[in-house]
């Protein structure tokens, strides 16, 4: 059967147009005051993506120095519709900022964080999937979405970005929770600019 089956000359339905743009960004951590600065940004209506990602790779000089490389994909609402719709934002840390979008990144936890309600001021998140006990995704996704007002989809793409797990990976528990509050910066920088 047609999408675009039609009684007489009107068709009964017209298909969806997409909805989402892509937003992509690099950070570089400063090792002494973890402050965060963007070395890329760009969004889908960039044509020459693949050219300021070479040009990332090239004036990147130190591969031991913290990245985190931030997707955004915002949903604009449906057309007729107040206010903005949903926000997909994936997220890691990692020490090289090459091949930082790669076509076969993988998903970490996953967590919904939902907007307080008209009147009421209680927010509501949901972890979806989860890198273990001390994963911060849901508490992140909770703050993201009352900032922003929209449901908050966030993946943090790195089994170190919890706590436990930075330390681990040799990093102090105070280092492992400021790099995550660096991340979270970083993240309301890229909201900011793109909402």
């Amino acid at each position: 059967m047609s999408t675009f089956a039609s009684h007489g000359q009107t068709p009964l339905y017209e298909p969806a147009t997409p909805r989402f743009a892509a937003h992509k960004a690099v950070y570089a951590i400063d090792p002494v005051t973890l402050a965060p600065e963007r070395l890329f940004s760009t969004s889908s209506a960039d044509e020459d993506d693949q050219q300021q990602q070479s040009d990332l790779d090239s004036r990147v000089g130190r591969d031991d120095a913290t990245h985190i490389n931030v997707l955004v994909l915002p949903h604009s609402a449906a057309p007729g519709k107040p206010g903005g719709g949903m926000v997909w934002v994936w997220a890691q840390i990692t020490t090289s900022s090459k091949g930082a979008f790669a076509d076969s990144a993988p998903m970490g936890s996953l967590a919904l964080g939902m907007p307080p309600r008209p009147g009421d001021s209680r927010t509501n998140a949901s972890q979806l999937v989860s890198s273990g006990a001390d994963d911060p995704t849901a508490n992140i996704a909770r703050r993201l979405s009352t900032k922003f007002g929209r449901p908050v989809y966030l993946s943090l793409n790195n089994a170190g970005a919890t706590t436990g797990g930075l330390a681990a990976a040799g990093m102090g528990v105070s280092a492992a929770a400021e790099r995550l509050a660096a991340l979270e910066r970083c993240l309301f920088m890229e909201l900011k600019r793109v909402l």
